[in-house]
């Protein structure tokens, strides 16, 4: 179906690793894999929201906020919110691509002091109760 777990962890990490380092001649391909990711994720964060899998979904929203912040695909307070929510869903960090120590310092370099207001605002709500919020966040991206 592509929504396997394996297969949006993959594509999460391909997207943030074209991210990284993908140059001009993979941009459009880079575009495409971000656009089927948003795709995937919305149908994640809509079908799955009774059995959905937080850490997985995590992971997708982490490759889709850093697509959005390393390329400039959306605005820098949306690509941080994406990492705030993959966060908070503890995404798997067992993939060095997907690190939080490398990309905090870009996000806070594109948007200063966003992940420390989100995590403020976020406050003790747990991931289940913030879906809806990433699910209309997602939706929004271009």
């Amino acid at each position: 179906t592509g929504q396997e777990p394996w297969v949006l962890v993959g594509e999460a990490t391909a997207l943030t690793a074209h991210a990284y380092h993908a140059d001009a001649s993979d941009d459009a391909y880079g575009r495409a894999l971000f656009g089927a990711c948003r795709e995937r994720a919305l149908r994640l964060l809509t079908d799955g929201e009774q059995q959905l899998d937080f850490p997985v979904a995590g992971v997708v929203l982490f490759g889709l906020g850093a697509w959005a912040l390393l390329r400039h695909a959306a605005r820098a307070d949306d690509a941080v919110a994406l990492l705030a929510f993959a966060e908070r869903f503890a995404y798997s960090r067992v993939i060095p691509t997907l690190s939080w120590e490398r990309i905090v310092p870009e996000a806070e370099h594109r948007a200063p002091g966003r992940l420390a207001a989100l995590h403020t605002a976020f406050g003790d709500r747990r991931p289940r109760e913030l879906v809806g919020e990433a699910r209309e966040l997602v939706a929004r991206l271009p």
